[in-house]
């Protein structure tokens, strides 16, 4: 599965809706205000098995800057058998 959509899935999730709702240009704010960004970057660092910094994740506003940084990270540590395509 792709980074991208694995983490729609985590952010629908979360946030108790439909994916088809989570789009790259969605703001965290946006979808549910009362956990923003932080329950859904908890769940990436679960999943993908990486840490983001609370700096790191203070900055993504979007969930496509949260897949920017998973895919960074997770390139970062990639091995040959990573699970996870970019």
């Amino acid at each position: 599965m792709k980074i991208t959509d694995k983490v729609k899935k985590i952010t629908a999730r979360a946030n108790g809706i439909d994916i088809r709702d989570v789009m790259a240009e969605s703001r965290f704010v946006d979808l549910d205000d009362s956990i923003g960004n932080l329950e859904v970057v908890m769940m990436c660092e679960e999943e993908f098995e990486i840490e983001i910094s609370d700096g790191q994740a203070e900055q993504c506003e979007t969930v496509g800057e949260l897949i920017r940084l998973v895919e960074t990270i997770v390139k970062e540590n990639a091995t040959p058998s990573s699970k996870y395509e970019l």
